[in-house]
Protein backbone atom coordinates (compact mmCIF):
# COMPACT_ATOMS: atom_id res chain seq x y z
CA UNK A 1 0.00 0.00 0.00
CA UNK A 2 2.80 2.41 0.88
CA UNK A 3 4.55 1.70 -2.42
CA UNK A 4 1.35 2.34 -4.36
CA UNK A 5 0.71 5.64 -2.61
CA UNK A 6 4.33 6.66 -3.20
CA UNK A 7 3.98 5.85 -6.87
CA UNK A 8 0.74 7.84 -7.12
CA UNK A 9 2.37 10.81 -5.39
CA UNK A 10 5.31 10.75 -7.82
CA UNK A 11 2.95 10.54 -10.80
CA UNK A 12 0.87 13.40 -9.43
CA UNK A 13 3.97 15.52 -8.77
CA UNK A 14 5.19 14.92 -12.33
CA UNK A 15 1.77 15.87 -13.72
CA UNK A 16 1.79 19.13 -11.77
CA UNK A 17 5.36 19.91 -12.89
CA UNK A 18 4.44 19.21 -16.52
CA UNK A 19 1.39 21.49 -16.28
CA UNK A 20 3.47 24.28 -14.75
CA UNK A 21 6.14 23.91 -17.44
CA UNK A 22 3.49 24.02 -20.17
CA UNK A 23 1.96 27.14 -18.62
CA UNK A 24 5.36 28.85 -18.58
CA UNK A 25 5.92 27.95 -22.24
CA UNK A 26 2.51 29.39 -23.15
CA UNK A 27 3.31 32.56 -21.22
CA UNK A 28 6.67 32.87 -22.98
CA UNK A 29 5.00 32.45 -26.39
CA UNK A 30 2.42 35.10 -25.45
CA UNK A 31 5.12 37.54 -24.35
CA UNK A 32 7.06 36.91 -27.53
CA UNK A 33 3.98 37.50 -29.72
CA UNK A 34 3.19 40.69 -27.80
CA UNK A 35 6.77 41.90 -28.19
CA UNK A 36 6.73 41.21 -31.94
CA UNK A 37 3.48 43.15 -32.32
CA UNK A 38 4.92 46.07 -30.37
CA UNK A 39 8.07 46.12 -32.50
CA UNK A 40 5.93 46.27 -35.63
CA UNK A 41 4.02 49.25 -34.24
CA UNK A 42 6.77 51.23 -32.56
CA UNK A 43 10.15 50.04 -31.36
CA UNK A 44 9.94 52.37 -28.35
CA UNK A 45 6.88 50.50 -27.07
CA UNK A 46 8.78 47.25 -27.34
CA UNK A 47 11.72 48.72 -25.43
CA UNK A 48 9.38 49.91 -22.66
CA UNK A 49 7.70 46.50 -22.52
CA UNK A 50 11.04 44.71 -22.26
CA UNK A 51 12.25 47.09 -19.54
CA UNK A 52 9.02 46.63 -17.54
CA UNK A 53 9.24 42.85 -17.91
CA UNK A 54 12.85 42.87 -16.74
CA UNK A 55 11.95 44.97 -13.70
CA UNK A 56 9.05 42.68 -12.76
CA UNK A 57 11.24 39.56 -13.01
CA UNK A 58 14.02 41.04 -10.87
Amino acid sequence: MTEASGLLKRVFDRMIAAQEAAAMRRLARYHHALYVDLVKQDHRLAEEFFAAKSRSEA
